[in-house]
């Protein structure tokens, strides 16, 4: 620690020491929580058995980092959940192409053409339903409604009875188990999961139902709990972590809640802007100023540099503003390995073999996908559909075959956070990390809802010291260039 504890900081490190029951900590974006969350830890009698649940491999390590009493063990809540599934089934198999091979066992009778989309389907249900301990059909229908999964040609009735009995063999399988299962399996099956004294909860807005039933397992009898959270950065709701569950949970936990106010990551200019989203966010004593700054597109190529970040609520604008940094000899890439795998089957699907004739294929594809999301109502679903779209259309314009495009495709989207490059990501890619400069293509972000604006929010709280907005170009200003 470069500063001294604060007064809040030194209300959750006392309820630790001296208090009794459950703690929830609301801890703002910036606000050492990983830093007070492992003093707290540390706080804790030696005597006791104490477990930090990390949300991924990556806070794992970072919290590891840390210098930890020898009473801490720090876990991954899989890792946590696979050390059960092993006690359970000693000779336990791991296949991550477990419910692939349910489906095709099934022998479902999918249209060939609507093969691929419909497997992804019962997979990405199946999923949701195990994050969600869902289990019987109409449970099931809902999840598939409140996820837009595509289930046509069959009906919903129909989808969801195979979605059911992809899950309820997958769920008797308990010899083979996938990564979902890791937390499914210890909950369901009620498996003997090891016990603590005390267990702290890091990001516990990012956990789904399954996840937080599966850390609650792992108390002893009279154990605290003490969760770390900002809902203001409720951003996964996609992936099952929706903000009502995580309030449900909170209540559930009757506990004494606390704060942690002061943002320390960024300056004050920044903070006034985020007071908007949390007014109760403070800025630390002597608190350098920062900047904020309004560019133009073109700007940013002479501005960003190795180490920046540039954001964006969509990936298609990040492709052109990765191409210019390239072509100009600037180190550069995008965050998502995931996407790269969307988008080359998308090129794979067209068959094209020329860049004209692939161009004519997307629109096509464009088209129908978009006239279908319309007709059954799936409004929602466009924005997607186009940023998928715009991302091989912005790809194309770049390359002269569709080799090539699958090549750059590979060689741009890499999940690598290198301070050696400019990083261009989407926000929920960035969540958790931080730069001294980040620059946000502006007009890619939404006021719409609640969740549109925690996007922002975490947007605008990675930045360390310098906040730019890259603003759309007005008309008229290309229009004074081209006379130029």
């Amino acid at each position: 620690m470069t500063f001294e504890w604060s007064k809040y900081q030194e209300a959750i490190f006392d309820a630790v020491e001296k208090g009794k029951g459950n703690i929830v900590v609301n801890a703002l974006a910036g606000s050492a929580k990983t830093t007070s969350l492992v003093e707290a830890a540390n706080r804790v009698d030696e005597d006791k058995k104490v477990l930090l649940c990390a949300f991924n491999k990556r806070i794992k390590e970072e919290l590891e980092s840390r210098s930890l009493n020898g009473n801490i063990k720090c876990s991954t809540l899989h890792s946590l959940g696979f050390s059960a599934c092993r006690k359970a089934e000693p000779n336990i198999q791991v296949d991550a192409n477990k419910v692939d091979d349910i489906i095709t066992s099934m022998k479902f009778n999918i249209p060939s053409d609507s093969f691929s989309k419909i497997v992804s389907g019962l997979k990405q249900s199946v999923s949701l339903s195990k994050a969600l301990l869902v289990d019987t059909p109409s449970k099931i229908k809902d999840v598939v409604v409140e996820y837009d999964i595509d289930y046509t040609p069959y009906g919903l009735d129909e989808f969801a009875g195979m979605v059911f009995k992809v899950l309820d063999k997958s769920k008797s399988i308990k010899k083979v188990i996938d990564f979902d299962d890791q937390i499914y399996h210890p909950v369901i099956y009620q498996y003997n999961v090891e016990k603590f004294d005390s267990i702290f909860i890091d990001e516990f807005q990012d956990l789904n139902k399954a996840q937080m039933s599966l850390a609650f397992m792992a108390k002893k009898p009279n154990a605290r709990i003490f969760v770390f959270l900002d809902i203001l950065q409720a951003i996964y709701a996609f992936r099952a972590a929706d903000p009502k569950h995580v309030k449900d949970s909170i209540i559930s936990l009757n506990a004494t809640e606390y704060t942690l106010p002061i943002c320390y990551r960024c300056p004050a200019k920044v903070i006034n802007l985020a007071k908007e989203f949390a007014p109760n966010m403070e800025s630390p004593p002597g608190n350098k100023d920062g900047e904020i700054h309004n560019i133009l597109p073109n700007q940013v190529y002479s501005l960003a540099k190795p180490g920046d970040f540039i954001l964006s609520r969509k990936n298609a604008p990040l492709i052109t503003y990765c191409l210019n940094f390239l072509k100009q000899g600037t180190p550069a890439n995008i965050a998502g390995r995931d996407i790269a795998m969307q988008l080359t089957n998308a090129v794979k699907k067209t068959k094209a073999k020329t860049i004209e004739s692939f161009n004519l294929k997307v629109e096509d594809m464009r088209s129908k996908e978009i006239a279908k999301a319309t007709k059954e109502k799936k409004f929602h679903l466009i924005e997607s559909i186009n940023d998928k779209f715009d991302c091989l259309e912005a790809l194309s314009s770049a390359c002269k075959t569709t080799s090539e495009i699958t090549a750059k495709i590979n060689s741009m989207f890499v999940d690598v956070s290198d301070s050696k490059v400019v990083l261009l990501s989407s926000v929920h890619k960035a969540k958790g990390l931080e730069r001294n400069n980040v620059f946000l293509i502006k007009n890619t972000f939404s006021f719409a809802d609640d969740s549109e604006k925690a996007i922002y929010y975490v947007a605008i709280t990675r930045a360390k010291e310098k906040l730019y907005f890259i603003e759309k170009e007005e008309k008229k200003d290309k229009d004074k260039k081209k006379q130029n």
